[in-house]
């Protein structure tokens, strides 16, 4: 369940499937949510935070952040050993990295399981926002 303190305006959510980004969060205690307003093309609803998910994290989504593969290739370190290469998604700007594998994405030690969590992060590092191109 989403708690006030996970979420921000302009995070994606689903509803029912459809994706929308938040509008507006109504919260008398910190980690409650009483409402959430989405913005769809058409018209603004207001939904009860039981209703709401995040979106899980994918390749797809990462694609749709305009974040790209980057394959390191393997290489033999500075004490002679054999290190297998290793694969992560860079920023547009190549201003954030991070490490996506079996459905988690790794940002140091910080896991990253949904859309949300990795707009709220990049934000935090960058002071910019992640939105869908």
């Amino acid at each position: 369940m989403l708690k006030a303190t996970d979420i921000r305006i302009g995070n994606l959510l689903s509803h029912k499937g459809k994706i929308s980004p938040v509008e507006c969060i109504d919260s008398k205690e910190v980690n409650q949510i009483e409402r959430v307003m989405l913005g769809y093309p058409v018209a603004s609803f207001v939904y009860d935070e039981g209703e709401l998910a995040g979106i899980p994290l994918s390749e797809e989504w990462l694609r749709k952040f305009e974040f790209i593969l980057a394959v390191v290739p393997d290489y033999i370190d500075a004490a002679g050993q054999l290190t297998t290469g290793d694969s992560h998604w860079i920023s547009q700007d190549e201003g954030f990295c991070l490490h996506f594998h079996n459905g988690e994405a790794l940002h140091g030690k910080r896991r990253i399981h949904y859309v949300h969590q990795l707009q709220n992060l990049y934000h935090a590092l960058t002071g910019e926002e992640l939105v869908k191109r």
